[in-house]
């Protein structure tokens, strides 16, 4: 054994002593010395009663129905006191001479049946030795006790009854064995019948209860079984069945086909440590099935095949930490089943073929956190299955051909942690399916899948009335591995085969693959909110006009938008991130991902669900492995980029067949993204580049991004109209102002001037600079003309507005020298931005506003 495996050990042997303590610390306070059985409380009625029964003023025990005037309850002491073959009532002295009444030296005296293993001061008793002799003469007055027990009827109880407590009274005894009446006589194959009340009491070994005849109500609350305890086809006929706050530390629990027909099973809060315990086809068929807050620690806990047909299932925080807990082929039809915020952190849960036919199912705040939760061919039938805030962490989450018939399925803010959500050809048709807010790290299938017994993509149309019945079988995806499927049905859109009249995914983070194809969504779906961090498989899909994409956010789609005005640093590495993403094959990302959480953010989010008492080590492994591999999809930007760019094909034809032209427009732009996205390069050696899209498609495909948001943004355009236009307007203004100056104008000379006077004023006259020439010449045309030509240019590239723009003589003229040669250049890359611009303007206005 490995120190690992000692350790463990080592911890659960110290809490087995830590539970036992605590359990003989309790059942001390209750005080059950010979001393104790007698005594009274604050009120002067007796601690330990026995029912229906009084004490004649002639110290006779007469049933109180019947007890005279001056009767007093009688108490336990009084049970063990009076001698069952005769009726009398025994002396001290008398039990002493019998070996009945034990006092140890320096002890309290106990009845031989309460006497301790070890006393308070931890001083060995003669049950410390279960070889010891003195164990014969307790076990010949449990037999004389059990001979002339009776039946009692099953509504006695500790508050009220009807008529006296027959049943022997063993309540704090500590026996060695189970009690076992002999079976009645010339009765073939006859069960024992045994009446029983053993409210804390102990067995020191083994507890053979099997197929014994429970005939009364059986109460057995707070008892501890240090070793195994057998109920293996035992009938609990006569009544409840209490076990509540029981102890099976020493061994297993076996209630194996067990039945419980009398009344309820009764097992809150009961701690199942020392074994495996087995419910397997046990039958509750008397009333409620209680196991509130039971702990299963000891091993696996098996209810295959059990039937709840009284009432009520009641698991509501249980906790099965021992091994898998397994409910396979389980039927709940009693009533309502309940496992509310219980835990499953031992290893698999199993709910395999299990029927929820009474009731509603709820599995609120439910934790998987052991393994994974298998729920292959479950059916809900019986009202809505609720899973709201679950956490599958442990494992992956198996609906496979799950039938969710009678109401609602209510899956909002679960956490698919541990892997992928599988509701293969699982069928919704009882009503709703809400998926809002969860948390989905792998795959997460709802694809509809084929129905059974046709052709694939046929729709089988039935005219039984109420018939919601259908079939779905499992297909593959264009990379060969398993698709998982779900056809959703409800009674409102019955017409059409696998209908679904409202789904509701709201909020979501997926992180996995998001397979919805061949739905029909006859009612408005809702997507608001959704964050598809891989694939949204929409093929086949027949989707509502009233769908909601309001915030939904996909892979290469836009972020969520910065505040309004973002600093200078976080734009600069915005940019920074762009181009190199433009640049380099397996660059950073560019700005239109979705952010994905860091480890440390989704792990402490998963741990607040989890509540004080967290998680195992194993749910942060498989959380680790699950997160790793969905990270290491999402930062391939090329992997399954064909793929992608085929789902955003199909959602763009989907929008466009309903009329929504802005959601068809951003699907086209995910589509060219994705498109881009398969140049490049896989994080697989064996992976080469995609070479059906060719470098030219990819720069074109960019560009149009860059200018339009790929048909998007007006705005976007007419920013890059306005840059073309400055730069435009600033190339022909420098043009004009390096441009030689026109010659100017001839003045007449006057008579008083000569020639000489006149050459001596121009050489005094200082040399202007170009600009002041300019400026001096062309006066405020100089600088609006540029301006307004370089604006007529971008607007109507295709006409040549010179005629009414006398500047641009200086660039044409005999003067020019070679600036008209420039200027044409400039006129003609200028009509080259231009041309395209205006042509995506109006493109882009076109698209966005529908005209035709």
């Amino acid at each position: 054994m490995d120190d690992q495996a000692q350790k463990q050990s080592d911890n659960k042997a110290a809490e087995k002593a830590a539970r036992e303590a605590a359990w003989w610390e309790h059942w001390r306070e209750q005080d059950f010395s010979w001393a104790g059985l007698a005594a009274l409380d604050a009120y002067g009625r007796p601690k330990h009663r026995w029912i229906g029964w009084s004490v004649s003023p002639d110290k006779r025990c007469v049933e109180t129905a019947k007890a005279p005037e001056g009767s007093r309850p009688a108490t336990l002491q009084d049970y063990f006191r009076q001698d069952p073959d005769t009726g009398r009532m025994r002396s001290d002295q008398a039990l002493r001479d019998a070996s009945l009444l034990i006092g140890d030296t320096g002890q309290a005296d106990f009845h031989i049946l309460h006497l301790p293993e070890t006393h308070a001061d931890r001083t060995p008793s003669f049950k410390a030795d279960l070889d010891a002799a003195e164990w014969g003469v307790l076990e010949e007055e449990v037999s004389r006790r059990l001979v002339h027990s009776g039946a009692t009827d099953k509504t006695v109880s500790m508050y009220g009854f009807k008529g006296a407590d027959h049943r022997v009274q063993f309540t704090g005894a500590i026996l060695r064995r189970f009690p076992r009446p002999p079976a009645p006589a010339k009765v073939e194959h006859a069960r024992p019948q045994l009446h029983l009340c053993a409210d804390r009491s102990a067995w020191l070994d083994n507890a053979d209860a099997s197929r014994i005849d429970f005939a009364s109500p059986l109460s057995m609350a707070t008892v501890l079984f240090k070793g195994s305890a057998y109920f293996y086809q035992a009938q609990f006929s006569g009544g409840y069945a209490k076990f509540n706050q029981a102890q099976f530390s020493g061994g297993y629990a076996d209630f194996y086909h067990a039945q419980f027909s009398g009344g309820d099973a009764k097992f809150n809060q009961a701690q199942l440590s020392g074994g495996n315990a087995y419910f397997t086809k046990a039958q509750f068929s008397g009333g409620y099935a209680d196991f509130y807050h039971a702990q299963f620690s000891g091993g696996y806990a098996k209810f295959n095949q059990a039937q709840f047909s009284g009432g009520d299932a009641k698991f509501n925080q249980a906790q099965f930490s021992g091994g898998d807990a397994d409910f396979n082929q389980a039927h709940f039809f009693g009533g309502y089943a309940n496992f509310n915020q219980a835990h499953f952190s031992g290893g698999d849960a199993k709910f395999n073929q299990a029927q929820f036919s009474g009731g509603y199912a709820d599995f609120n705040q439910v934790q998987f956190s052991g393994g994974c939760a298998d729920f292959n061919q479950v059916q809900f039938s019986g009202g809505y299955a609720k899973f709201s805030q679950a956490q599958f962490s442990g494992g992956y989450a198996d609906f496979y051909h799950a039938q969710f018939s009678g109401g609602d399925a209510k899956f909002n803010q679960v956490q698919f942690s541990g892997g992928y959500a599988n509701f293969n050809q699982a069928q919704f048709s009882g009503g709703n399916a809400y998926f809002s807010g969860i948390l989905a790290l792998g795959d997460v299938n709802l694809a509809r899948g084929e129905l059974s017994g046709t052709e694939a993509g046929e729709l089988r149309h039935s005219n039984a009335p109420g018939d919601t019945s259908a079939r779905a079988s499992e297909g593959t995806t264009q990379s060969g591995r398993d698709v998982s499927q779900i056809w959703l049905t409800t009674p409102g859109a019955r017409a059409e085969a696998g209908a679904l009249a409202s789904f509701k995914l709201g909020n979501a983070r997926i992180f996995g693959t998001a397979d919805f194809s061949d739905r029909v969504f006859s009612s408005e779906p809702d997507f608001e909110g959704v964050k598809f961090f891989g694939r949204s498989s929409f093929h086949g899909v027949s989707l509502h006009e009233g769908v909601r994409w309001k915030m939904a956010r996909f892979r290469f789609g836009t972020p969520m938008r910065p505040r309004r005005f973002p600093g200078w640093d976080r734009a600069w590495r915005q940019v920074d991130a762009t181009v190199r993403s433009w640049l380099g094959r397996k660059a950073p990302h560019a700005p239109d991902y979705i952010p994905f959480p860091s480890r440390e953010e989704l792990w402490d989010e998963i741990e607040r669900r989890a509540g004080d008492g967290g998680l195992p080590d194993k749910a942060r492994a498989q959380f680790n492995e699950t997160y790793d591999a969905a990270k290491a999809r999402f930062d391939d930007r090329g992997l399954e980029a064909n793929l992608y760019e085929s789902d955003y094909r199909t959602l763009k034809r989907l929008s466009a067949k309903i009329g929504a032209s802005a959601e068809e427009q951003r699907f086209f732009a995910l589509e060219l993204k994705a498109r881009q996205a398969r140049r490049l390069t896989g994080r697989s050696d064996d992976e080469g580049r995609d070479t059906d899209v060719t470098a030219w498609e990819a720069v074109f495909a960019r560009l149009y991004g860059a200018v339009t948001d790929y048909g998007q943004s007006l705005t976007r355009v007419l920013g890059w109209m306005g840059v073309v236009w400055l730069a435009s307007a600033a190339s022909y203004l420098a043009l004009a102002v390096t441009a030689p100056p026109l010659p100017a104008p001839q003045t007449p000379v006057a008579l008083h001037q000569t020639p000489r006077l006149i050459g001596a004023q121009e050489d005094a006259s200082p040399t202007d600079d170009r600009w002041t020439a300019y400026w001096r010449q062309e006066g405020r045309t100089g600088l609006l003309g540029p301006a307004l030509y370089g604006l007529e240019m971008t607007v109507v590239p295709v006409v040549n507005p010179g005629g009414h723009h006398p500047w641009t003589r200086r660039l044409e003229g005999p003067n020019a020298d070679g600036h008209a040669y420039w200027f044409a250049l400039v006129r003609l890359i200028h009509r080259l931005l231009a041309l395209p611009l205006a042509f995506l303007f109006l493109l882009t206005l076109r698209r966005r506003f529908q005209i035709s």
